[in-house]
């Protein structure tokens, strides 16, 4: 049952009006009052959010609303896919939460016979109502696989297992801090508000571009795939301006530029492209996107220098890889495969 089915079911008045603001919000712009309500709602209620949050989901999969036309641009022109949608996803809907098509309008009160009228109220709405600033949302992958969500900006993420990043969007800022995992952005342009990442020691600036982090404890290592992206450390220093096809990787010791990996959003196929790479390097890697933990007990197989492709699904045929490409054995134990030098 979703947020706003149990609202529904539950016979809350309070939750009862909300789904009923909610809905008069995407149909027509709210007046002031019912504006002040519906906040005062949202606010005093522990899934509030979630609850407005779900009801826009549902418009949105059912076609009540097409994402492509959901612009705070009302100039008319729909078709650019780079303005930005006003509905914020968490994460993709499984496709058993998808309502039938006729369910959804019905519980919509027959919306889309508004048409023109219901699609202008829900920009309106939306215009009217910015995430306020400070409002934080937590986004976490779930299970193994990667996992993709869309930001109330337009900009989406594909998310690692165990990968976490807090968004924060309002009327003058997009900010995100990258909490843990791996996590590929693809950010949506709008000169007006930069999307800043903060990343360990440092925070990424961007204006319409794709890139990937992998965290470093304390440091990052970003690919940048398209556009440009000012990095800069959080306590101050000089910034630099990363550019497209470029890799940077930052420490407490060291700044270096370098390359991108072509392959850096790879992962999100299953696979991990390695090109002569510490198999130290390999292993943490490999730990971002499965539970199979590879184990290097020995310092000198860390230092072994490892070029293929390993699919993230099949730890099993690691070790054929790794055998075939290394003077090394796998061997499977209870925490994992680990990984001896031939002596």
């Amino acid at each position: 049952m979703s947020d706003a089915d149990a609202a529904s079911a539950t016979g809350d008045p309070a939750a009862q009006a909300l789904v009923t603001l909610v809905l008069a919000g995407l149909r027509a712009p709210l007046d002031p009052v019912a504006e002040a309500r519906l906040d005062a709602l949202i606010a005093a209620m522990p899934d509030g959010r979630a609850i407005a949050d779900d009801i826009v989901e549902r418009w949105l999969m059912a076609g009540v609303l097409g994402r492509a036309a959901l612009s705070n641009d009302t100039s008319g022109d729909a078709g650019d896919s780079t303005r930005e949608p006003a509905a914020d996803l968490a994460a993709p809907p499984p496709p058993p939460r998808v309502m039938p098509r006729r369910q959804v309008l019905r519980f919509a009160g027959g919306a889309v016979a508004a048409g023109v009228a219901g699609l202008a109220g829900y920009r309106g709405w939306q215009a009217m109502r910015p995430a306020p600033a400070g409002d934080e949302r937590i986004i976490a992958a779930r299970g193994n696989a990667p996992s993709h969500a869309r930001l109330l900006d337009g900009s989406s993420v594909m998310l690692s297992r165990g990968a976490r990043i807090a968004s924060t969007m309002s009327a003058d800022q997009r900010h995100i801090r990258h909490l843990s995992g791996e996590v590929f952005y693809t950010v949506a342009k709008d000169t007006a508000r930069p999307f800043v990442v903060e990343a360990g020691d440092y925070r990424l600036t961007a204006l319409g571009t794709g890139f990937n982090v992998d965290p470093l404890g304390d440091g990052v290592c970003v690919d940048l795939l398209d556009g440009r992206l000012r990095i800069e450390r959080i306590d101050g220093g000089r910034a630099l301006i990363l550019t497209a096809g470029q890799r940077f990787v930052g420490g407490e010791a060291e700044v270096r530029v370098m390359p991108a990996d072509p392959d850096a959003a790879a992962w999100g196929d299953g696979r991990l492209v390695f090109d002569d790479v510490a198999l130290a390097d390999v292993a943490r890697r490999l730990a971002n996107h499965s539970d199979v933990a590879l184990v290097l007990d020995d310092p000198a197989v860390a230092e072994l220098r490892f070029s293929g492709v390993m699919d993230v699904t099949t730890p099993r045929a690691w070790r054929l890889g790794l055998e075939a490409a290394l003077p090394v054995r796998v061997v499977e134990q209870g925490d994992g495969l680990h990984v001896v030098i031939l002596r």
